[in-house]
């Protein structure tokens, strides 16, 4: 079960995960700031659908928030799908290939 082996030392080490944490939630509100405005300047996208079809996130959460605050829900599910799709199509090849590329380069 989750949780049953949380003690004191464990709850140390996370302050190690401070620092790392911070950096990845920071980096991807960037990441998601830039990448949804290159879109909007870049298609007819408004920004607000431009913004929750990058964001990171659940198709469901992400489609839900954007109809509540008005942006085009079909386009922001779509284009949820289509990430989606593409991450478990193309992902598993491309860390084949890095991971196979590093290997290499470090003689194993």
């Amino acid at each position: 079960m989750i949780g049953l082996r949380v003690d004191k030392n464990t709850i140390m080490e996370l302050k190690d995960m401070i620092i790392p944490a911070v950096i990845m939630v920071f980096g991807t509100i960037f990441v998601n700031l830039a990448v949804g405005i290159l879109i909007a300047r870049l298609s007819n996208l408004d920004l607000a659908t431009a913004l929750f079809a990058s964001a990171p996130g659940g198709m469901t959460e992400m489609t839900l928030a954007a109809n509540a605050l008005g942006a085009d829900t079909p386009k922001v599910a779509l284009l949820h799908l289509s990430r989606l799709i593409n991450v478990v199509a193309l992902l598993p090849v491309v860390l084949r290939y890095f991971l196979h590329t590093v290997a290499r380069s470090a003689g194993g």
